[in-house]
């Protein structure tokens, strides 16, 4: 409260104040929010928002903004157990959600409240885990600054997933790429991966388009390509289907322009 000081005023000047004029009230203004609750607030909402499901967009995002603040986050840890129980339908979206979990427990600046329960919640989701998730959490485990108490049984517990993950892992398991580029956003290009019937043919078109992607070609040009090479009925060569993004990327001086 704000100590006023004493004012000497004449009586007429005081008469005029009791017949016309209120006194003045104290302006209250809120004390500034910490800018670590301002986080903790944007990336609460934002994934409360997202329901069970999160993007690629929103989950670079969240990661981003866990990491690259330098504010301590209240109540990081409920965050990072909400992000890690999020889903999605693209299988290598939905492993990048643990793998940018376990980097932000170990890529923080602070300490992060039960981290050891964090990585044990990410070890619990076996449905999603593979060697690569894996690989990611070895090392965030190995890059969390701050010692865990029973760190030696969390290093136990993940050479046991990675056990199980290898011996379940052969030919017939699909491959989704080990890297963070996003996804096509567009249902044209994913319908048309998704309804490959070879499950060869299938991993290596998706592979080709990611790579086509990483070599600066935009979504909106390579769908351009692959809608011309579909209406040319360029799809068969011989008896066997070309492999059209495989084509896209070996043509693409010539293609896409």
């Amino acid at each position: 409260m704000m100590r006023l000081s004493a004012l000497f005023i004449s009586w007429g000047f005081f008469l005029v104040s009791c017949a016309g004029t209120q006194p003045l009230k104290q302006e209250h203004r809120p004390a500034p929010i910490n800018p670590g609750w301002e986080i903790y607030i944007d990336i609460r909402d934002t994934l409360r928002d997202s329901g069970k499901t999160i993007d690629y967009d929103t989950l670079m995002q969240t990661y981003q903004a866990m990491v690259q603040t330098q504010y301590e986050i209240p109540h990081i840890d409920r965050l990072l157990v909400s992000l890690i129980n999020k889903r999605n339908d693209n299988p290598r979206i939905d492993q990048m959600v643990l793998i940018f979990a376990a980097k932000a427990v170990g890529g923080s600046k602070f300490p992060v409240p039960d981290a050891y329960g964090i990585f044990e919640a990410i070890l619990a989701k076996d449905d999603r885990l593979t060697q690569w998730v894996l690989a990611f959490v070895a090392e965030a485990i190995g890059d969390y600054p701050v010692d865990m108490p029973e760190g030696d049984k969390l290093v136990d517990l993940l050479e046991t997933k990675l056990s199980m993950v290898v011996s379940a892992s052969g030919p017939k398991k699909e491959y989704f790429g080990c890297h963070f580029l996003p996804p096509p956003k567009g249902e044209y290009i994913r319908s048309y991966i998704a309804n490959i019937q070879s499950l060869a043919m299938r991993t290596s078109e998706r592979n080709h388009y990611y790579l086509l992607v990483a070599n600066g070609y935009a979504e909106v040009d390579i769908e351009r390509a692959l809608r011309r090479l579909q209406s040319n009925d360029i799809t068969e060569k011989g008896e066997h289907p070309i492999a059209l993004m495989k084509y896209i990327i070996q043509n693409a001086d010539q293609i896409l322009k």
